[in-house]
C-alpha cells in the first residue's frame, strides 16, 4: 500500500508538470498572437512533442497502476480523473499550437485591428484553465463550479467577435484572410475554455460525492468569491498566469 501511494504521488507530479507546460504554452501562444510575434509562435509549436510525450507517459503510468494494483473506490476515481484531465490538457496544447500557426500567418500579412473583446477573452480563458487545475489539485468543488459558470461569458465574447469579424469581412474584403485567421484564433480560445470546463466537471464528479457526505457536519461556506479573486489557500499548487492587459 505504501508503494502504491508513492506511485500516486509520482503520477500527480507528472500531471502537474503537464499542466504547467500547457498553461505556459497557452499564455505564450496568446501573447505571441497579440504581439504578432512569429518567433514566439514557432517556440509554442515546438512544445507540442513534449506535451504529447508527457500525456503518453501519464497514460502508460495509469495503465500500469490499474493492471498491477487493481485500485478501487477513491483511488480508481482518481486514476480515471487523471486520465481524462491529461487528455484535456493534451488537447489544449494542440489548440495552442493552432493559435500559434494562425498567428504566424497573421504576422506575414498586413496588420489588422483585433476584434473588441479578444484580450478579455484570452484572459478569461487562461484564468479558467488555471482555476480548473487549482480546483483539481486542491479538491475545491466550489471553485470548479465557478469555472463552469465562467464558460458562458467566454461563449458570449466568442459570438460577439464572430459577428464583428463577419461585418469587417463585408466592409473590407481585402482583409478577409486576416479576419479568417482571427476567427480561428477566437474559435481555438473558446475550445480551450471548453476543455477547462471539462476538467472542472471532472472535479465535481471526483470530489463531489465525498463533499456531499461531509456537508452535513460542515458550516456553510460563502462561495460568492469571483473567479478572478486570489486563491483562498496560500499553498496553491497551480499558479495563475498574469493578465494580458
Amino acid at each position: 500500500m505504501k508503494r502504491f501511494l508513492e506511485l500516486l504521488d509520482q503520477l500527480q507530479c507528472q500531471l502537474l508538470e503537464l499542466a504547467a507546460l500547457v498553461e505556459s504554452t497557452i499564455h505564450q501562444g496568446v501573447t505571441a498572437a497579440l504581439a504578432r510575434n512569429a518567433s514566439d509562435s514557432r517556440a509554442v509549436i515546438s512544445q507540442q512533442r513534449k506535451i504529447d510525450e508527457l500525456a503518453a507517459g501519464i497514460y502508460a503510468f495509469v495503465t500500469d497502476l490499474l493492471a498491477l494494483h487493481q485500485p478501487v473506490a477513491g483511488d480508481l476515481a482518481l486514476l480515471t480523473a487523471t486520465l481524462k484531465i491529461s487528455s484535456d490538457l493534451k488537447r489544449m496544447g494542440e489548440l495552442s499550437v493552432n493559435i500559434a500557426q494562425r498567428s504566424i500567418a497573421l504576422s506575414e500579412r498586413p496588420p489588422i485591428q483585433f476584434p473588441r473583446g479578444l484580450v478579455e477573452m484570452a484572459h478569461r480563458v487562461q484564468l479558467m484553465v488555471s482555476k480548473s487545475l487549482q480546483a483539481f489539485a486542491q479538491r475545491q468543488e466550489e471553485l470548479a463550479t465557478k469555472v463552469i459558470a465562467a464558460d458562458d461569458d467566454v461563449d458570449r465574447l466568442r459570438t460577439a467577435m464572430y459577428g464583428d469579424l463577419v461585418k469587417q469581412m463585408e466592409e473590407q474584403p481585402r482583409m478577409a484572410a486576416q479576419e479568417v485567421d482571427l476567427m480561428f484564433i477566437v474559435h481555438n480560445l473558446e475550445r480551450i475554455g471548453d476543455h477547462a470546463t471539462n476538467i472542472a466537471e471532472d472535479v465535481l464528479l471526483f470530489v463531489g460525492a465525498g463533499n456531499n457526505r461531509a456537508r452535513s457536519t460542515e458550516k456553510p461556506t460563502d462561495i460568492r468569491e469571483p473567479l478572478d479573486a486570489p486563491p483562498s489557500s496560500p499553498d496553491a499548487i497551480i499558479s495563475e498566469r498574469p493578465s494580458l492587459k
